[in-house]
């Protein structure tokens, strides 16, 4: 650890004694001991050589060769972000990406590679992790995270549609990191963005109890005509009462009808006319 340290102190090493060749090679050197400290066994090592070496390109930027910083790059990005030994390792990147920002010369690399670093704290921490800080921390912490998840849950480049959908997934996934995250967000995206949430969930809400009030008048219709159906197919329950004329011979059926018999008056007086005739 000490001597990579020294090492990056030192940089470049020179010997005024050796030829342009033989300088170029311990450059060479150099830069290889450099990659390889960055993938040292030891965390330690690692950190240290992660500090000196954004220390080096911060000022000897022009000097090192574009292969060797693509390759410190590559080893950065895809392998010291993600380090899941200590959070040391990790937090050294973000800073020496920090302190290079400050190089001119470094600024038309890095915005083409910084981009590329839009996902990765998603990787290291999932949401739900996320989402339980905001649940538990106290307000300072709680109004860090939610800045923090402000371009993922409530981004302003959204449909409305879309915008519901992830408020409606956060409820789902927890109601109380909810519940802080909108008491913080409130002023973080400005009062016009507030207002006009405001009125989508509103909105959401009016067509839902319409919607709702629909289905329980459609249920109670079909439930209506339902009963109704049954009382026409169930069987007579009432016989009709027959009585004698003071002809012995006739048989009169009763004026009184049952609403689902299927005789009708006329017909019963129809019938009587027949059996006089007869």
């Amino acid at each position: 650890m000490n001597a990579v340290g020294l090492l990056c102190d030192a940089f470049p090493l020179s010997d005024h004694n050796m030829n342009l060749e033989e300088n170029d090679n311990l450059l060479e050197k150099q830069y290889h001991t450099l990659k390889t400290v960055l993938l040292d066994p030891c965390h330690l090592v690692r950190i240290t050589a992660v500090k000196g070496v954004f220390k080096i390109l911060s000022k000897y930027w022009l000097v090192v060769p574009n292969a060797v910083i693509k390759e410190i790059f590559k080893t950065l990005l895809t392998v010291l972000v993600y380090d899941v030994t200590t959070g040391e390792v990790r937090l050294e990147v973000v800073k020496g990406l920090t302190l290079l920002l400050g190089s001119p010369d470094a600024v038309p690399f890095l915005s083409q590679v910084l981009p590329r670093l839009g996902d990765v704290y998603w990787d290291i921490v999932p949401m739900h992790h996320l989402l339980h800080r905001l649940e538990l921390d106290n307000s300072k912490v709680a109004r860090q995270i939610t800045g923090l998840l402000l371009s993922t849950l409530h981004p302003a480049t959204v449909t409305d549609e879309e915008l519901l959908q992830r408020s409606l997934s956060l409820l789902a996934e927890n109601r109380m990191a909810a519940r802080k995250f909108y008491m913080h967000a409130g002023s973080m995206i400005g009062l016009p963005n507030v207002v006009h949430f405001i009125k989508l969930l509103w909105l959401c809400l009016a067509n839902h109890i319409t919607l709702h009030r629909q289905q329980q008048q459609q249920q109670q219709q079909q439930q209506q005509s339902d009963e109704e159906g049954e009382a026409l197919l169930a069987p007579c329950s009432l016989k009709p009462r027959p009585h004698y004329h003071s002809s012995p011979s006739v048989l009169a059926v009763g004026k009184r009808r049952c609403q689902c018999c299927v005789h009708t008056n006329g017909f019963a007086r129809r019938s009587a006319r027949f059996l006089i005739s007869e």
